[in-house]
């Protein structure tokens, strides 16, 4: 039997009050970017905080909005978003 792994999101409990979390719930459907952004986080510490881009759908926000079983156009807009607050 696989052994389960644990991994540790470390959030500051200022996280919520940020600016990049504030500018994203600001934004239309923000609570469902918000809440991508948290479950990216999660996925992304698997891997030590990096996707890796397989190529498998014609862009990465579709992989990613694969990965998540989230739709496309709250990755795309979490990910303009992330962007433009020089987050990612």
């Amino acid at each position: 039997m696989k052994e389960k792994r644990f991994y540790w999101l470390k959030l500051y409990d200022t996280f919520f009050n940020n600016k990049t979390s504030k500018f994203l719930r600001k934004l239309p459907d923000g609570d469902k970017i918000l809440l991508v952004y948290l479950k990216l986080q999660l996925k992304l510490l698997e891997s030590e905080g990096i996707f890796v881009y397989e190529h498998l759908c014609e862009s990465m926000a579709e992989e990613i909005a694969m990965t998540l079983d989230e739709d496309l156009n709250i990755v795309k807009l979490l990910l303009t978003a992330l962007e433009k607050t020089k987050t990612i």
